[in-house]
């Protein structure tokens, strides 16, 4: 929920092992809140994953994709992409006495064989993370699977522009993420979902109007547009308008713009 932490958690006088699995929880808060570099240090603290106790690896494998995959470190998520691998239909949950649960291992998988650009992969692991997920009854996995999905299908929009009804499926898994955050409180993905449909532009535009703004993206003019998708130049300037109506944006230029940063985001 990005509430604060209890006092509990943010306490040194544990024994190494209580320090391992503590040091997980509290670097997951700080990556949800946003402070990666908090995140990285308190993860840093952890033990290894091979000189962690048994019962916390998949946890810690699952954290260790988790910050990896944040800062951009392919060595390391491929690293835990490849540990994590064969335990798929099980769940990271990992305690004694008290037990964290992270949903289903497929969730996280798919959210490392997406920064390594295994879309196949990634768009495989997420929907068998959702299904799971919705049959444990763990709704805020669930969500987070689901976030994770549109984002790999707003990447494979922008990546290969042919896939037909990847938009409108990114939207709609983005729809029950968001809705699932404001019901239970989970502000942290919430701002989250937010900030991809403003990304996408709230998955509004159609496939026409996508591709009319990756041409002018290209510097193409409204003349050499209506030549290129055979269509008059009246109705290219009513595309236009409708992409800087639908993304809050006033000029072409800005328009390229967006086009040029989703996809830089997205390679």
């Amino acid at each position: 929920t990005g509430a604060p932490l209890p006092d509990l958690l943010l306490r040194e006088s544990f024994g190494w092992e209580l320090a391992a699995a503590r040091n997980m929880l509290v670097g997951g808060w700080y990556l949800a809140v946003g402070d990666v570099d908090e995140a990285r240090r308190r993860f840093a603290l952890s033990p290894s994953v091979d000189r962690v106790p048994a019962f916390v690896r998949l946890t810690r494998l699952c954290g260790k994709i988790e910050v990896a995959a944040a800062l951009d470190d392919h060595a390391e998520v491929r690293d835990a992409y490849d540990r994590l691998l064969p335990f798929g239909p099980l769940f990271a949950c990992g305690g004694a006495g008290a037990v964290a649960v992270s949903g289903c291992v497929h969730g996280w998988l798919g959210v490392g064989a997406a920064v390594l650009k295994r879309w196949d992969d990634a768009e495989r692991h997420l929907r068998t993370a959702i299904a799971a997920n919705e049959q444990a009854g763990t709704p805020p996995f669930t969500a987070r699977a689901q976030y994770d999905l549109a984002r790999v299908l707003v990447a494979r929009v922008m990546v290969a522009r042919d896939r037909r009804g990847d938009a409108d499926e990114a939207g709609a898994f983005l729809a029950l993420a968001t809705a699932t955050a404001g019901q239970l409180g989970m502000a942290p993905l919430l701002r989250r979902c937010t900030e991809l449909a403003t990304a996408a532009g709230g998955g509004t535009l159609t496939r026409r109007e996508r591709e009319i703004a990756e041409l002018i993206a290209q510097g193409l003019t409204n003349r050499q547009i209506a030549a290129k998708t055979h269509t008059s130049e009246r109705t290219v300037e009513t595309h236009v308008r409708h992409c800087l109506a639908k993304l809050g944006l006033t000029s072409r230029t800005e328009l390229g713009g967006w086009v040029r940063e989703i996809r830089t985001r997205s390679t």
